[in-house]
């Protein structure tokens, strides 16, 4: 059992007309996990985690007990955040927030299973006009990564991933090092990481790609440094390519937004999605003359 829930075990350990007085409410459970979020993360983070979940989430599920929430319950919650007029991105910042929690919920044992995992198609408000795509040019792609091995170097071959691959980002995040194949410079994608949890990928389709030379010599030696490291600390490598420079798993909204916007703007290119690496890929693939299937499925 997590931290919340020994928490909520010395909640039950007062006298029996407290513990009936709370009813296990989704508000006692946040009240806890907020007082652990603010010992021990960043203060932004409490900031972001406690706005929506007092503005947002709380007034439409807090009287509910956390052990009875339903994805039904979800649904109704983003409902009512459109009937608010919150734009999509507000929308999904309370998924989030709310997937989080419950999250912690199934750790400890007080859910099966996450019911507010993958609620993409309810965080849509129908008129949003899809986003333009805007593939990198070979000069531009070429710049960003040079700009992130100096500015990012942690970051470097993660943006040469993307470039030389056209992998997803949850694609990319969930890559482990039994995923890649030097010897035959392939890459097996198995598994997608969105909002923090490992799921399939698109379509449940496991794939295979070819890792080109460069990228084939980048992982290599991140692979090298990682094992030396390891090998200091007298402690195992861990699975995971992709990582932290403290060593933790990369979160997909942090990364676009505390370095790749950055270093967008650090190269004095142009600010567009990080899946529009993904297109830059196929971009550049089909100027070269050659086909890539998987480019029509975004």
């Amino acid at each position: 059992m997590g931290a919340v829930g020994n928490a909520l075990l010395a909640i039950m350990a007062r006298p029996l007309g407290v513990v009936d007085s709370l009813r296990w409410p989704l508000l006692a459970y946040v009240a806890i996990l907020l007082s652990l979020i603010a010992a021990a993360r960043k203060a932004s983070t409490h900031r972001f985690y406690r706005f929506n979940l007092n503005g947002h989430v709380l007034p439409v599920l807090g009287e509910k007990p956390v052990t009875a929430l339903t994805r039904a319950d979800c649904r109704d919650l983003m409902t009512a955040c459109r009937a608010k007029g919150l734009k999509p991105a507000s929308m999904r910042g309370v998924n989030r927030t709310l997937s989080a929690v419950l999250s912690q919920a199934v750790e400890d044992a007080l859910l099966p299973a996450n019911p507010a995992f993958r609620m993409g198609k309810h965080l849509r408000t129908g008129d949003e006009i899809p986003a333009e795509i805007q593939p990198l040019t070979r000069e531009e792609a070429h710049a960003l990564v040079e700009k992130a091995e100096g500015l990012f170097p942690e970051y470097a071959a993660l943006f040469l991933c993307a470039l030389r691959t056209g992998m997803r980002l949850g694609e990319i995040l969930a890559l482990q090092w039994g995923d890649l194949d030097f010897k035959s410079r392939c890459i097996h994608v198995q598994r997608n990481r969105v909002a923090g949890n490992l799921t399939t990928t698109k379509n449940k389709q496991r794939r295979r790609i070819d890792m080109s030379a460069q990228l084939s010599a980048a992982l290599r030696r991140m692979r090298a440094v990682r094992k030396r490291a390891a090998l200091k600390a007298g402690a195992a490598m861990t699975s995971w390519v992709f990582l932290t420079p403290d060593g933790h798993p990369i979160d997909g909204d942090n990364l676009r937004h505390r370095v790749f916007y950055r270093l967008l703007e650090r190269a004095e290119l142009r600010r567009i999605r990080f899946h529009d690496l993904r297109h830059t890929f196929a971009s550049l693939l089909i100027q070269q003359g050659e086909s890539w299937p998987t480019c029509r499925s975004s």
